[in-house]
C-alpha cells in the first residue's frame, strides 16, 4: 500500500548567517579523511578480532561483507563501530566475531583500497557507536569568498558549537527516505534493512524540523521555560526547574547541551515552552508521528547542539583545510554547510 505522497521540503536555518565561501568537494578521495579514535585499547585475547582499516571507494557494509567472505563467516558476525562514506578515506574499526578460530592472518585482504592498519583480539564484541569520537581532515579546494567572514564563523563554531542536524544522506536522495517511511507505516513491506532505514529517516526528520525551529528563534542553544537537558556524551537527560549560575556555565562549557525529541511513544518529557514548541512542528507531520508510536518507539532526546572539539584550520594557497573531532552519530557536513556553498551535495 502508497501513502499520500508528503511535502518533506522544509529548509533547515544555519545559525551564523550562512556560507560566506563556495569551493570544490571531495575533488579526490583524500580530501575527506575520518579516522575513528576507539577511546579504549582491546584486551589483546578473547573471541573477536579488532581490525583497524583504511579504505576508500568502499562503503562500510561491502567491506563488512569482505571480511565475512574472507573469514566464512556470516555477515553477521562483522560488526562495526559506524557506517562510513564510499567518497573519502576512512580508517575505521571492524570486529569479525571468530570464536576457537585461530586465524588471525588478513595481509591478503591489503590492496589498493584496503589495509589493514593494525589488529588485536578482544573479549566483547564491537558495537555501534562504541567509539570515542570520529576526527575529519577535510580540504575544500579553489576557495572562493569572504576568507575574513568564514574565519568568524569558525571562530564561533570553536566557542559555541553548531546545531545537531542529521545530515542530508540520513534521508537519501531527493528525501525519498521519508516517503518510503510513510508507505510503511501505510501497511507496506519492506525489508528489514531498508525498514530500518526508513524509520530512522522519519525520527530523523521531525528531530531536524524541531531544531530549525529553534535555531530560527535564537534558542537552540539558550535555555527556555521547559528545557529538557542533556549530558555531554550521554543519552541521560534532566529537567531543570530554572536556569542557575551553575546550569549556566555547564551549558557555556559544553558539558550538557539542550535537546530536541526523537520522536516515539509516551509523554513528551518538556513542558512550557518547549514542548508547546515542539508539539505544534510535529503535529505538521501526523503520518510520520503516529507511524512512529505505532510501531512501539518510545520518546528519546538528543541534543541541539554538536560541539567541534580540538577545532583547526588554515589556507593552503586557494584551499581551506579544517580538522575538529565530533562525537558519534554527529555529522561533519552539518558543520559544513554552515561555511561553504559546495560544488557537490553536503
Amino acid at each position: 500500500m502508497a501513502a499520500e505522497v508528503m511535502d518533506f521540503q522544509r529548509q533547515f536555518a544555519m545559525a551564523y548567517g550562512g556560507p560566506a565561501i563556495e569551493a570544490r568537494f571531495k575533488s579526490v578521495f583524500e580530501d575527506f579523511i575520518v579516522e575513528e579514535e576507539l577511546g579504549f585499547s582491546p584486551s589483546g585475547e578473547g573471541e573477536h578480532l579488532y581490525l583497524y582499516i583504511e579504505k576508500k571507494d568502499q562503503n562500510t557494509g561491502f567491506l563488512q561483507q569482505r571480511l565475512a567472505d574472507y573469514f566464512s563467516i556470516p555477515v553477521k558476525s562483522v560488526s562495526y563501530c559506524g557506517l562510513k562514506d564510499r567518497h573519502a578515506v576512512t580508517r575505521q574499526w571492524f570486529g569479525v566475531h571468530l570464536p576457537g578460530k585461530l586465524n588471525d592472518q588478513v595481509a591478503a585482504l591489503n590492496d589498493d583500497t584496503t589495509q589493514v592498519l593494525s589488529s588485536a583480539r578482544h573479549n566483547r564484541k564491537l558495537r555501534i557507536g562504541a567509539h570515542r569520537h570520529n576526527r575529519f581532515i577535510i580540504r575544500l579546494r579553489d576557495v572562493t569568498g569572504d576568507r575574513a567572514i568564514v574565519e568568524g564563523q569558525l571562530q564561533r563554531i570553536a566557542r559555541e558549537g553548531v546545531p545537531n542536524y542529521f545530515g542530508a544522506q540520513r534521508f537519501g536522495r531527493e528525501r525519498a527516505n521519508l516517503q518510503t517511511a510513510c508507505d510503511l507505516f501505510a501497511g507496506r513491506k519492506l525489508k528489514k534493512k531498508l525498514r530500518s532505514l526508513a524509520i530512522s529517516s522519519a525520527r530523523s526528520y521531525l528531530y531536524n524540523c524541531v531544531l530549525d525551529e529553534r535555531v530560527r528563534q535564537g534558542s537552540w542553544a539558550s535555555w527556555q521555560p521547559g528545557d529538557v537537558v542533556s549530558l555531554a556524551g550521554s543519552n541521560s537527560f534532566f529537567i531543570p526547574e530554572l536556569m542557575d549560575e551553575v546550569l549556566e556555565e555547564r551549558l557555556l562549557t559544553h558539558d550538557v547541551h539542550l535537546s530536541a525529541p526523537l520522536w516515539g511513544r509516551g509523554k513528551l518529557p518538556s513542558s512550557d515552552l518547549t514542548a508547546e514548541l515542539e508539539r505544534v512542528v510535529v503535529d505538521q507531520y501526523p503520518a510520520l508521528t503516529e507511524g512512529l508510536e505505532a510501531i512501539g518507539l518510545d520518546q528519546q532526546r538528543r541534543a541541539m547542539r554538536m560541539s567541534a572539539q580540538q577545532l583547526s584550520w588554515q589556507f593552503e594557497g586557494d584551499d581551506l583545510v579544517v580538522q575538529f573531532n565530533l562525537a558519534s552519530g554527529c555529522y561533519a557536513t552539518s558543520l559544513l554547510r554552515e561555511l561553504v556553498v559546495a560544488d557537490k551535495p553536503l
